[in-house]
């Protein structure tokens, strides 16, 4: 069951039981305010005991009545909220769609989510028309709260919330929202300060201490806000892997490789087994989401390439035969993603990944308090200097199967680079000087340059054992020499792009 997603854009606003909602008739561009009658609402919140995902800023709730009664997950997205609804479970017990599970399991993990307040909310619909489509709604609210302690809140509130495909744009709908505010302030509202009616009901997160890391410029310091960065890829893409969305996996695949890149090149500067052991863990994912990712960019190299051929030479026939080979892969590859991202072993890899940033484990011949410019330059020219010699010794070659891994290492070596100086360049106290910053984008060339050469190679592969397949069956070969012969035009611009990096590193 595919959970429906809407962006969710709202204002809220305290009010006093007294104040009456004012005309809104007014607002330019509204041809009607349609009043419905009060409806009663339920919802049950749910999170794990240690509150994980109001940490998160992420909303889990089963609501009943209404219009939109189900599931609902909200998950944070810039000034919006990204809402995810499924609908409700059947029978006299609460059953979590375990669609509803999945999204939140990179926070939950194999934690038990549990009830952590009940809303009861009275809520009048005013539909906001402008002529014939609804382009926003606001809502008067009645609420009373009970939290799983038993403690009661009551409160009023209004809620404005714009209409999704709506045919407004973005500067009309924030001129509507402007003008609604101006006058529900002047009936006497006030902008609320609260996150959401679940943040008022169960009060303020009980505190954590914070963990002092040492001073801005020490090597712990910068490394922790490092890791810190690099891991934050991996809560946000999680969720919209699962969810399907483009480029999800391929981003997911980058935070992974992103962490072990930053683990590789502190090896010398952080505790060398616990590094190793983590890399192992996270080596295990990477690899997960590698098939899939792998069969991705094959149909993206497909049907790009789709465009430059002649249909006189490349016929239709073979053309699908390679987008249905690659489309069964890509469908294969990715449920056998998603079953390692819902097993416990990729759930134990997370809380590896949390034990190790809760403290970055030095080497032991750093003390807490060692400046962190010495050997963060030292670590970025180790790593230039791992892929001149990859290089070079690819330069030596010219061809063959050790070539072609000295050239994939070298392209993974200027990945590490990249990302190791993109997690660092900001943090406080890295100071790894102009010259070496500068390295990031120049890697970046250098990455894709040997990247296009990598995919070519492999597409190549591809095509030849689709041929066999087709050969099998008894149809021409022919589209699928041609389409061979074309890769090496683009694998010699590659490599020329490859030697023009090389030179600027």
């Amino acid at each position: 069951m595919a959970l429906e997603a809407q962006r969710e854009v709202e204002r809220k606003y305290d009010v006093s039981a007294e104040i009456q909602l004012p005309d809104l008739n007014s607002v330019a561009g509204i041809t009607l305010v349609d009043s419905q009658k009060p409806v009663d609402l339920e919802a049950i919140y749910f999170d794990t005991p240690d509150h994980v995902l109001r940490r998160n800023r992420i909303t889990l709730r089963r609501r009943t009545g209404g219009p939109d009664a189900g599931w609902h997950v909200k998950f944070p997205s810039g000034e919006s909220r990204i809402e995810l609804h499924a609908p409700l479970d059947t029978g006299a017990d609460i059953e979590m769609p375990q669609e509803i599970r999945d999204v939140v399991a990179v926070f939950v993990r194999e934690k038990t989510l549990q009830r952590t307040a009940t809303l009861k909310t009275s809520r009048t619909f005013h539909y906001l028309h402008a002529g014939e489509e609804i382009v926003a709604e606001v809502c008067d609210d009645i609420v009373t709260s009970v939290s799983a302690s038993a403690q009661v809140k009551r409160w009023r509130e209004w809620e404005v919330e714009l209409e999704n495909g709506s045919s407004l744009d973005e500067k009309q709908r924030d001129a509507l929202l402007d003008e609604v505010e101006e006058k529900l302030i002047a009936a006497g509202a006030h902008r609320s300060l609260r996150a959401s009616k679940l943040s008022f009901a169960l009060g303020p997160l009980p505190e954590i201490e914070e963990r002092n890391i040492g001073k801005k410029g020490s090597l712990r310091a910068v490394l922790t806000l490092a890791f810190h960065s690099a891991a934050s890829g991996l809560a946000l893409w999680d969720p919209r892997v699962r969810r399907g969305e483009p480029d999800a996996l391929h981003q997911l695949r980058v935070s992974v490789r992103t962490f072990r890149g930053l683990l590789k090149v502190t090896r010398k500067i952080v505790d060398k087994e616990r590094a190793r052991a983590l890399s192992a863990q996270l080596r295990v994912t990477g690899q997960a989401l590698g098939t899939a990712r792998d069969a991705e960019v094959h149909l993206e190299i497909l049907e790009e390439r789709v465009d430059r051929w002649n249909r006189d030479t490349v016929s239709e026939q073979a053309i699908a035969r390679l987008r249905t080979r690659l489309e069964t892969e890509q469908e294969t590859a990715l449920a056998a993603a998603l079953e390692h991202l819902r097993s416990p072993e990729y759930f134990a890899t997370l809380d590896a990944v949390d034990a190790f940033l809760a403290e970055i484990p030095l080497n032991s011949k750093y003390d807490a308090a060692a400046k962190a410019r010495g050997p963060l330059r030292l670590a970025v020219d180790r790593q230039v200097a791992r892929i001149k010699t990859h290089v070079e010794s690819a330069a030596a070659i010219s061809e063959g199967d050790e070539w072609i891994h000295l050239l994939h290492e070298a392209r993974k070596e200027a990945k590490t680079l990249r990302y190791m100086i993109r997690h660092l360049e900001d943090v406080p106290g890295s100071d790894l000087g102009g010259r070496r910053k500068a390295l990031r984008v120049r890697a970046e060339g250098l990455q894709n340059g040997l990247g296009e050469h990598r995919d070519s190679l492999a597409f190549q592969t591809f095509v030849r054992s689709v041929a066999r397949e087709a050969a099998a069956a008894g149809e021409e070969t022919f589209s699928y020499g041609v389409l061979y012969a074309a890769e090496q035009e683009i694998q010699d611009f590659a490599l020329e792009r490859v030697r023009d990096g090389l030179k600027k590193l």
